[in-house]
C-alpha cells in the first residue's frame, strides 16, 4: 500500500470517526436535501394542581326514598306525584372568607339523589336559625329544613344546603346578620 492510499484511507476513518460522536442529537441534525423537516411535538407541561377550598367531605346520612315520600305525603295537602329516590347526604367543610375578609371555615350538606343522568342543582337557603344545633350539618333527621331539602333532592335534584357562617363547623360566634 502506498503512502497516498494510506493517507486517503486514514482520512476517511478520521472523518467517519468524527461524524459518529455521541454529542449530536439526531433531532437537531438538518434533514437531507429534498426531505421535509420532521415535526417535533413538545412534551406537554404537567397541569398545575387545582386550588381547592375543600377541607373535608364525609358521609352524613342515607335518606331512603320511601321514608322521604312518607314525610312529604304527611306534610302536603295532596300526595306528590313523582318518584322518590334514595338520597346520599355528604357533610362538606370548606375554607371561605367572612364578612371582615378574614379566612374562616364553613360547612354544609350536599344531597345527591340516586338517579342516573344529568341532574339539576338547587341551592337551598334555610331560614334564620335560633340555635347552633339547628344548622343543617348538625341537625337530626325529622321535621326540619334538612329533611325538607332531602325531600326536594329525592325528586332528582342535587341540593346544596349551607349552614351559614357562625353555624356548623364555623368558629364564628353567630351569623353576622343576627348582630
Amino acid at each position: 500500500m502506498n503512502l497516498k492510499s494510506f493517507f486517503t484511507i486514514s482520512l476517511i476513518f478520521v472523518f467517519a470517526f468524527l461524524s459518529c460522536t455521541k454529542d449530536k442529537d439526531p433531532d437537531e441534525m438538518p434533514p437531507p436535501d429534498g426531505v421535509d423537516s420532521p415535526v417535533v411535538i413538545p412534551e406537554p407541561e404537567p397541569e398545575p394542581e387545582p386550588e381547592t377550598n375543600l377541607v373535608n367531605i364525609m358521609d352524613y346520612y342515607k335518606f331512603t326514598g320511601r321514608i322521604l315520600k312518607l314525610i312529604a305525603d304527611t306534610n302536603t295537602p295532596t300526595p306528590l306525584d313523582f318518584e322518590f329516590h334514595n338520597v346520599d347526604a355528604l357533610k362538606v367543610v370548606y375554607n371561605t372568607i367572612d364578612h371582615n375578609q378574614k379566612e374562616t371555615v364553613a360547612s354544609g350538606i350536599l344531597l345527591i339523589p340516586e338517579k342516573e343522568g344529568k341532574l339539576p342543582l338547587l341551592s337551598f337557603q334555610h331560614g334564620t336559625l335560633l340555635e347552633p344545633e339547628m344548622a343543617p350539618s348538625v341537625s337530626k333527621f325529622g321535621n326540619n329544613e334538612l329533611t325538607l331539602a332531602a325531600v326536594m333532592a329525592s325528586s332528582g335534584i342535587i341540593t346544596i344546603v349551607p349552614d351559614y357562617l357562625g353555624y356548623g363547623n364555623s368558629p364564628l360566634p353567630r351569623h353576622p346578620y343576627e348582630h
